[in-house]
C-alpha cells in the first residue's frame, strides 16, 4: 500500500498501482510526507517515499496512521 500525509494529519491509504502525486492533489492540505505503508505485529508500518511528489516517509507517520485506527 502507499500513503499520503497532510500538514493536518490528514491521510489517505491507497494502492500501489495509483501514483502519489494523483491523490496527493486530493486530500485537504498540503501533502508533507508520502511513502509506502504495510501491516507488521497488528500496526501499520510506513517506509520509504513518493518519487512523485518528492516526499520521503517520516518516522511519526506510522504513529498518526495508528492512531487514527486505534492500533
Amino acid at each position: 500500500m502507499k500513503y499520503v500525509i497532510t500538514e493536518y494529519k490528514n491521510f489517505a491509504i491507497f494502492s500501489k498501482t495509483t501514483n502519489h502525486s494523483e491523490i496527493g492533489i486530493e486530500l485537504f492540505g498540503k501533502p508533507i510526507s508520502a511513502g509506502f505503508c504495510h501491516f507488521e505485529n497488528g500496526k501499520i508500518k510506513c517506509y520509504g517515499e513518493s518519487i512523485s511528489l518528492g516526499l520521503k516517509s517520516r518516522e511519526e507517520d506510522s504513529d498518526i496512521i495508528n492512531e487514527k485506527f486505534n492500533l
